[in-house]
């Protein structure tokens, strides 16, 4: 996937509006980079966070509606 540096600047925009320090996300999303097994995900700021539970939460309930439908599929 090639994302335009334009779109990922008006999709981080668009969801830091809550953070007080710009400067304090950039430098945590660096230091992300140089990690040995950087986060899939990256939830930054208390309101990244709870959007973050409460899609997790979302797709566990999801999955907990349909658990049955997968009895007997496996060999």
């Amino acid at each position: 996937m090639n994302l335009s540096k334009q779109f990922v600047l008006d999709q981080f925009k668009e969801n830091a509006s809550g953070v007080l320090s710009m400067d304090k996300v950039v430098a945590r999303v660096f230091e992300a980079t140089l990690l040995d097994s950087p986060p899939l995900r990256l939830p930054l700021g208390q309101a990244g966070i709870d959007r973050a539970r409460a899609q997790m939460k979302l797709v566990a309930d999801n999955i907990d509606s349909y658990e049955s439908w997968s009895a007997g599929l496996d060999a």
